[in-house]
């Protein structure tokens, strides 16, 4: 809900919504950390995963926070109220994350110039 006020920017009341309850896909998440680990290797720049005790809950928050994401991504995450849905959307961002990444390192040969 946003209440505007007397200050010079937007201010709202925010209401936290839980998630459904649901097992967590362990697979899945270990696929996540997975391609994460391979982009953060192939890619300069991007955060650090920490890879002990990972929070499955947290885990598609935490990646999505250190990708360029549109805010049409970012508002669909937010709104997921399934930790596995966002799981597998963050897992679907970092399979093509991925495959572009490989293409460009494969036509830059290492070198950084396209071939």
């Amino acid at each position: 809900e946003r209440i505007d006020g007397i200050h010079p920017y937007i201010v709202s009341m925010v209401e936290e919504i839980e998630d459904r309850p649901e097992a967590l896909d362990l697979e899945l998440g270990n696929q996540v950390q997975i391609l994460y680990k391979e982009a953060l290797k192939l890619s300069v720049g991007w955060l650090t995963p920490s890879s002990e005790g990972e929070d499955l809950q947290k885990l598609a928050f935490r990646v999505a926070a250190s990708l360029s994401l549109s805010n049409a991504d970012q508002q669909a995450l937010l709104e997921m109220r399934s930790p596995n849905e966002r799981l597998s959307k963050v897992k679907s961002i970092l399979e093509e994350a991925v495959e572009k990444i490989r293409e460009v390192k494969r036509r830059t040969g290492g070198n950084g110039h396209l071939a």
